[in-house]
């Protein structure tokens, strides 16, 4: 790449003339010619001239703005397959001028610079300011051979010079050369400042141009060392050079404690990578259960005995890092780096990268970029079926802290040979990285200062950059410390983040990308990036450390251009505004403080989860359809203090958080269904209609056919790929669902109150929160664990209280989403006992409940929330009310027995009715017939109702029943009915039927119906509902409720409740929460999952959604074995 005019070079280096004059000024002379400029540009107009040029920022100037600043481009470029050349301006984005070449010759070159003089030297001696460069092609014949070549102007295509050279052997290397800019003679016929140096197969030189001049100044070729690559054995797949005249920062690298890491730059260095050829292969590779004889593939799989032991750089101390294991895979892709003066191989590294000989056939891309003192490479492992990515750092050697002072210093060589120098200290690591790369880059700057980042093109058609803190193969395995933070190193991750705000291409798909070029502009901030190889040529700004030295675009240009007298004042008004602004600016920084102290505390020190009822089967690792690592990260960044952590995790890894996520998923959803078709936006309109409740859908049918035609739309288009069909569908198929359900709830309890002949009470109107503390446990299968134990009942909350008090809602991603419990409340709660006699309101025995949650506040571990759908009252005759079990631990029975009572001890003179004002004068109490001795009581019944799609399950879920019993123990009552509601199309009924109601049988029942549990008989009046089904004839004729009770009773044997809630249920959700507390307090760990969170809704990858699940694995291994949403769809 090249800049644009000659004009532009002379000025800057007037510019540069100008300053270096600057400089030998006296101070004196300096301030008179500021003040004469000073007062030329004020009365001379210059100041007017300014201000509006500032204020107004015209195409034009931008334009000079970008030539100014080194924006504006030419790219040149040579496509052999056209035998021509081609400049484009990368700022208008069209060509420029074009040249063809000659058709007939075997190969094109274009020669530009030299060969260790800086690409980026803004006053030409051969940088890409000079302007001219060599193309070349190479003519083949039957009895000689030669080299057409052209010299020509990289701005405007203009043609200096050109003639045709004779050459005696083929070419084997070309050399560039570059002349000074400033030589004294001008272009003649035959020519050039850009020289190329041919060396020829027969270890001859000749060079182009051909001049008498160059001729002179010719040299011979030595050989001076040699470097062998067996053809039997490998093949050279390819060999990259480190990049001319880089511009670098530093020869070291600072480290957290203030020590000095030598680079070890070698301008000599060549990576040659190589790969096994097939017939070598299959020697190298041992048969099953045998050991290789081939000493070559026994040096690369142990090592040699010989050679000198010591832990390199940046390595772990032992038992930090992971266990050495034998590699046993025949090594099959080599990566050499060799000083090409002397031949000798510095280091060598090897890879399994396939299983068998036959996958060696096929080509293998192995794209090498060299920077510094790193080495990064990638290619795709067959045997993982991912593309790995290698990195190597070079090093001399460390210098302690101490090491430097001002008396002394550790002796180092002031020159490098390449035939005496030590070999160099390599450290190395291997990343995975989900996408396939074609093609390698590095970004560079003027000075050297920003920061490197690597630019890699995917197999996606994408252009993505990495920091190279991403890539450091000194990031540690174990917990970073103090000095490692402060360096700013990262945890080790194995798979690489792939960040949309570190994408150049954005939306832009850049197909077939060989190659990664990159360019200085003339501010330090800014580099400039060119990918080509295929059809698409994509040319990009980026700034790796951010604009830091320019003002954005967005900059009040109309406030800078303000006549100067509105900035003056008087000496008094300035200083109180400066203390005003001290003043304010103190008290920011005090608030930003105490909200970082608030964040450490919330991350260091335990706080109470809120765990809705609805997920807790989840959690315990019984729900197959729940997303576990979305609960998971919703717990970790739970409160307000969570979602400032999140802000600030989001920051650190570059990402921006969307403030309005739920508008945001939505625009995401219609988004991607207007890709496939307007018909399927519309469908999905629909579903997200019904999910918030402005649309409402009749029939399951309704339902069935918007999700079915989704999915085959979706599928059908081709323009998705597998797991945007699954996210699309999915995402369609839980708002439909939620939105069914919340619309026809109602119904659903008004037909279930026709059924058993009672009312259903308290529909959702109390939420229940219901507190845990943790409890360790000893000798637990040769170890430790943990599990929780309540601390006392349940306490309540009304949804009226709740909203007064600006309660915090919770549970956004399940079917309790308004059963959440307030963040704050100074009000005291109620203790709700519903027992068999009577539903009544106390204040607990004792101590008062805003007491006993001050004592008891400092050791809450989690608390679980929930609502009911509704209560109702259920007469039972029996000879002895049944005794359920007592769920509650032997050192606390008195505060967490929530289900055995003495039902006719109780004192009902002192309680408070808590139902509905119809039921207010009645007492529910036993009988007082002694004439017999069955007895009747009133006991309350849980109601809970879950709609299904298609049919109902018999028995239910696990994870519904695992919820209906949590709402009965928190409740305090012995039973519940969990109904399982089906809405079905159906024919015009008369006006006398009745709905259908399916038993756990699956067999439709008539009235009268009996419903499991025991203890009372309900049946439905044929005459008594004609009327009201009359009424909803009208709005209900075309559908049909079906619903299947189930009773769900914490006293029958079958369930075993009492064994499984304390030895499953209460352990694992310990471990849940101990997991959270854990991976909230550690940052990497928080890092790993939010970012494979992202890069799974970003780029739809199955290998993040992997690496997000092995977070939980790592907390809890337990979780493993548990049938999870991501088992299924492995299985699937």
């Amino acid at each position: 790449m090249v800049t644009p005019s000659d004009s532009q070079e002379a000025a800057v280096n007037a510019d540069y003339e100008e300053e270096k004059a600057l400089r030998n000024l006296q101070f004196s002379s300096r301030i008179q010619m500021q003040l004469e400029s000073l007062k030329e540009g004020i009365f001379g107009g210059g100041l007017l001239s300014s201000l509006k040029s500032m204020a107004i920022m015209s195409d034009e100037k931008k334009a000079e703005r970008d030539i100014a600043f080194g924006f504006a481009k030419v790219a040149v470029l040579l496509s052999e397959n056209m035998h021509r050349v081609v400049a484009l301006d990368t700022m208008k984005r069209n060509v420029i001028w074009s040249m063809n070449l000659n058709s007939g010759a075997s190969w094109h070159k274009i020669v530009h610079g030299g060969q260790f003089i800086s690409l980026n030297d803004p006053h030409g001696n051969g940088g890409v300011n000079d302007h001219e460069m060599l193309a070349m092609s190479y003519i083949e014949g039957a009895s000689s051979s030669s080299v057409e070549w052209k010299c020509v102007d990289g701005l405007s295509g203009r043609i200096f010079s050109r003639d045709t050279s004779p050459v005696k052997a083929s070419i084997s290397q070309i050399v560039p050369l570059r002349t000074s800019s400033h030589q004294p003679y001008l272009h003649d016929s035959s020519g050039c400042r850009q020289v190329a140096l041919l060396v020829h197969s027969d270890n001859t030189v000749s060079v182009i141009p051909d001049t008498a001049r160059s001729r002179s100044n010719s040299f011979d070729l030595v050989t001076v060392g040699t470097t062998v690559f067996d053809p039997s054995q490998e093949k050279i797949v390819n060999v990259a050079y480190p990049r001319r005249g880089e511009v670098m920062q530093s020869p070291s690298t600072v480290l957290g404690d203030e020590s000095l890491l030598l680079k070890y730059l070698n301008p000599h260095l060549v990576v040659v990578v190589t790969e096994a050829t097939p017939t070598f292969f299959s020697e190298m590779k041992p048969d099953a259960g045998e050991e290789s004889t081939n000493g070559f593939y026994n040096s690369l799989s142990t090592g040699s005995s010989t050679q000198q032991m010591r832990k390199p750089l940046g390595a772990a101390k032992p038992g930090e890092g992971p266990p050495n294991v034998a590699n046993t895979a025949a090594p099959s892709l080599f990566v050499s780096l060799v000083d090409s003066v002397s031949g000798q191989i510095l280091h060598r590294v090897s890879h399994s990268h396939v299983d068998s000989a036959d996958e060696l056939l096929e080509a293998t891309n192995v794209p090498v970029v060299v920077s510094e003192n790193w080495v990064i490479y990638t290619f795709f492992n067959q045997r993982t079926r991912r593309t790995d990515v290698g990195v190597l750092t070079l090093h001399e050697g460390m210098i302690d802290k101490n090491g430097i002072t001002a008396f002394s210093a550790p002796e180092q060589e002031t020159t490098f040979s390449s035939l005496e120098s030590a070999k160099p200290i390599v450290l190395s690591r291997t990343f995975g990285l989900a996408k396939s790369v074609s093609a390698l880059g590095v970004t560079s700057t003027k000075a050297g200062i920003s920061s490197k980042q690597f630019m890699f093109a995917t197999g996606n058609d994408q252009v993505i950059s990495l920091d190279r803190r991403f890539l450091d193969p000194r990031r540690p395995n174990g917990d970073l410390k103090e000095s490692e933070k402060m360096e700013g190193l990262m945890k080790y991750a194995p798979m690489l983040p792939i960040i949309p705000f570190l994408t150049p291409s954005h939306v832009h798909e850049v197909s077939s990308v060989q190659s990664i070029s990159s360019s200085s502009a003339h501010v330090e901030s800014q580099s400039l990036v060119l990918a080509y190889g295929g059809p698409d040529v994509f040319f990009s700004r980026v700034s790796p450390s951010k604009g830091f030295d320019l003002l954005p675009d967005d900059f009040n240009r109309d406030n800078e251009a303000a006549p100067p007298h509105l900035l003056l004042g008087t000496k008094q008004r300035r200083s109180n505004k400066r203390k005003q602004i001290t003043s304010s600016d103190n008290d920011d920084d005090q608030r930003r403080q105490q909200l970082l102290n608030q964040i450490h505390t919330f991350q260091h020190s335990p706080h109470s989860l809120r765990l809705s009822a609805s997920s807790i089967a989840a959690l315990c690792g019984l729900h197959p359809y729940q997303n576990l690592p979305q609960l998971f990260f919703d717990l970790i960044y739970q409160s307000h203090l969570g979602q400032s952590l999140l802000q600030n995790d989001a920051s650190l890894l570059g990402l921006h958080l969307i403030e309005d996520a739920k508008s945001y998923e939505r625009q995401q959803l219609l988004a991607m269904a207007s890709s496939i078709s307007h018909e399927t936006h519309n469908l999905v309109q629909t579903s997200l209609a019904v999910s918030e409740g402005t649309t409402k859908l009749h029939s399951v049918e309704e339902v069935q056919s918007i999700q079915r035609q989704i999915k085959t739309h979706a599928i059908q288009s081709g323009k998705l790929t597998e797991r945007q069909v699954d996210s699309l569908v999915d995402a369609s198929r839980q708002n439909l669902s939620t939105g069914f359900g919340n619309a026809h709830e109602e119904e659903a309890l008004d037909l279930y109150e026709g059924v058993v002949g009672c009312c259903v009470r308290e529909r959702n109107e109390a939420l229940m929160t219901w507190k845990f503390e943790r409890v360790e446990l000893l000798n637990c299968g040769g170890g430790s664990g943990v599990t929780a134990r309540p601390m006392g009942v349940a306490t309540r909350r009304e949804w009226g209280d709740m909203m007064t008090n600006n309660l915090e809602l919770n549970g956004k991603n399940d079917d309790d989403a308004k059963k959440s419990e307030e963040k704050s409340t100074d009000k005291t709660a109620e203790v709700i006992v519903i027992d068999d006699t009577t539903a009544t309101t106390s204040t607990a025995n004792t101590t008062s409940p805003s007491v006993q949650e001050q004592q008891n506040q400092h050791k809450c571990f989690f608390k679980i929330v929930g609502a009911v759908d509704g209560i109702r009252d259920e007469i039972y005759i029996d000879q002895a009310p049944p005794q359920p079990p007592t769920i509650s631990s032997t050192t606390d029975a008195n505060n967490n027995n929530h289900n055995s009572s003495d039902k006719k001890s109780m004192d009902t003179n002192d309680s408070k009715d808590i139902t509905p004002s119809n039921h207010k004068n009645d007492e529910y109490n036993f009988s007082d017939d002694d004439s017999t001795n069955e007895q009747w009581t009133i006991r309350p019944i849980i109601v809970e109702c879950k709609h299904r799609m298609t049919q109902a399950k018999v028995p239910p879920p696990l994870y519904d029943q695992i919820q209906t019993c949590l709402y009965i123990n928190m409740y305090n009552v012995e039973e519940a009915d969990l109904i399982q509601v089906v809405r079905r199309k159906r024919k015009r009924m008369t006006s006398g039927a009745t709905p259908v109601i399916k038993n756990e049988d699956g067999k439709e029942n008539d009235v009268p119906i009996q419903v499991a549990g025991g203890g009372m008989m309900a049946t439905v009046d044929d005459n008594k509902n004609k009327e009201e089904n009359n009424k909803e004839k009208k709005k209900k004729e075309d559908n049909n409720v079906q619903i299947t009770i189930s009773r769900i009773s914490l006293h029958d044997p079958i369930h075993n409740h009492q064994h499984h809630w304390n030895q499953t249920l209460l352990p694992r959700l310990a471990s849940f929460v101990d997991a959270v507390y854990n991976v909230r307090k550690d940052d990497g760990k928080r890092y790993r999952l939010l970012m494979a969170l992202v890069q799974e809704q970003n780029f739809d990858s199955e290998s993040n959604e992997a690496e997000a699940w092995k977070v939980l694995w790592d907390e809890m291994p337990w979780l493993r074995s548990c049938d999870t949403s991501f088992g299924r769809r492995g299985r699937r």
